[in-house]
């Protein structure tokens, strides 16, 4: 590798195969390459993070998963089976959901119509992982307390918590988090953490794009750091804290810190 293009730095040992993986995939827009090689694992009931700049590649990242974007080389499969050529709805009924950086839910709509709309394009619910909207309201108390709100009168991180409920009842078993974090105040960013500790908990798969370093290393097992559209260092969480890398590549320093 070059200067320009460095090898990643450290390993990832696995007792398992992933669930989710990116095997060398490149991808981009029309003439605009954004992927380049890119190799990342996700293991079933991990929460794997890639973080990185603006710009780097990340949300393509995430719509080449969800069969957005078509990989121009390399192969996405999920769950053993090859899923780089199939279409977003597709994607879906394997049981991968997204919840994007904008949240995309209905703001005329309810709370509960919101969740009711999404579980009625869920998978066909025989993985057996699927959340009954009960689960959602308790598990987010801030929800059911606005059951019957329009989604447009949520704050920002019940808005977050709305888009991730309804990516649970659509019976997903793995979810891609795209910027779960920004523009929220920094008590809402701790309900966020939160939320992600309790789909942990439930056994949950995430794969999270965050560029909120600290928040990235709260919650993940593995982070992937991301620079120009290729993974230059991958490690444990832990392992990250102590490495000049998030300096060089993100000009974060957690020297020092808990």
């Amino acid at each position: 590798m070059t200067a320009d293009h460095p090898a990643p730095q450290s390993s990832i040992d696995r007792l398992t195969d992933p669930l989710l993986r990116l095997d060398g995939v490149t991808a981009g827009y029309g003439a605009t390459t954004v992927l380049r090689d890119v190799n990342v694992d996700v293991g079933d009931g991990e929460v794997v993070g890639i973080v990185g700049r603006n710009g780097v590649g990340k949300t393509t990242t995430l719509r080449t998963v969800m069969g957005a974007l078509t990989p121009r080389s390399g192969a996405v499969t999920y769950d053993g089976e090859d899923v780089g050529d199939l279409d977003p709805e597709e994607t879906v009924s394997r049981g991968i959901a997204l919840v994007p950086e904008e949240r995309r839910i209905f703001g005329g709509l309810s709370v509960r119509e919101n969740l009711e709309l999404a579980e009625l394009g869920g998978t066909d619910g025989n993985r057996g992982r699927g959340w009954t909207i009960p689960e959602v309201f308790d598990t987010f108390e801030n929800l059911a307390d606005n059951e019957r709100a329009a989604g447009s009168t949520l704050s920002g991180g019940e808005q977050q918590m709305l888009a991730v409920g309804r990516a649970l009842v659509s019976d997903a078993r793995t979810l891609l988090l795209d910027e779960p974090t920004e523009g929220l105040a920094p008590y809402i960013v701790e309900r966020v953490v939160e939320t992600i500790e309790t789909l942990r908990n439930r056994g949950m798969t995430v794969l999270l794009v965050e560029q909120n370093v600290r928040v990235a290393l709260d919650v993940c097992d593995y982070v992937y750091v991301m620079d120009n559209g290729r993974i230059v260092h991958r490690s444990s969480a832990d392992a990250l804290r102590g490495d000049d890398v998030l300096d060089r590549y993100l000009g974060v320093s957690l020297a020092g810190t808990e």
